[in-house]
């Protein structure tokens, strides 16, 4: 759903300083509501929720809810109150961002399984994990990890500011890494014996057909998508 809005703004946006696009955070968000509200087992004979709702169900009712917030943000011109948020909430938020982030990649940097947890102290309960499955860690997963970080290390700190003095265009750095690691993942047989690296697998073409949201689920995630509206804001 993260490619509408920003071909939307690709179409009519105005602001050249702007950059849309999926955010780690807010995806992280969306997903702790679609793992409360979504049934696991929707259209199977497992299934125990009354009523049930699939991933895709819950994750339009949420993006329509904020939708409709932000759009009663802009009609009472609530931007204003973003000169209120100082410096040092920015610079907390951002960090807590990025430690959330990590900490919900780490098993994947790493090629492990941990249990999800849905509960407060959840992070908490993430690391611990995570940690106590280090020693059952896929070298060869962790091999891919550092090679990865390292090449956006070094794209972000040294070739992106020197190619910005010769062309006019930033270089997609994140789009290189990834075509670069999925020709080595594909060449090499990665996901095979004996590496065994997890892979995403087969990506679907086209895009997903629009549908109307399921109504009665608006009131249902209204109050959870409130702080996904402000932090996407």
């Amino acid at each position: 759903m993260a490619f509408f809005p920003t071909l939307v703004y690709f179409l009519l946006g105005t602001s050249r300083h702007i950059s849309p696009g999926t955010f780690a955070i807010a995806s992280i968000m969306t997903s702790k509501i679609v793992a409360t509200y979504s049934d696991p087992n929707y259209g199977t004979p497992e299934s125990t929720m009354d009523p049930s709702y699939s991933n895709y169900q819950v994750a339009t009712a949420v993006t329509m809810v904020c939708g409709l917030f932000q759009l009663i943000m802009w009609i009472f011109r609530l931007g204003t109150l973003t000169s209120l948020l100082s410096t040092a909430l920015i610079s907390g938020f951002t960090t807590g961002s990025a430690c959330h982030v990590i900490v919900a990649q780490s098993k994947e940097l790493l090629g492990v399984s941990i249990t999800r947890y849905n509960e407060a102290f959840r992070v908490l309960y993430s690391i611990r994990d995570t940690v106590l499955a280090v020693p059952t860690s896929n070298l060869p997963t962790v091999y891919v990890s550092i090679g990865c970080v390292a090449f956006m290390i070094i794209m972000n700190e040294f070739v992106k500011p020197w190619a910005s003095k010769k062309i006019k265009f930033p270089l997609p750095a994140e789009l290189m890494a990834v075509v670069g690691f999925t020709m080595i993942s594909y060449f090499m047989k990665l996901s095979e014996e004996p590496y065994n690296v997890v892979v995403v697998g087969f990506v679907p073409t086209g895009l997903p057909m629009p549908i109307v949201p399921s109504f009665e689920l608006l009131p249902v995630v209204a109050l959870d998508s409130i702080a996904v509206c402000i932090v996407t804001y």
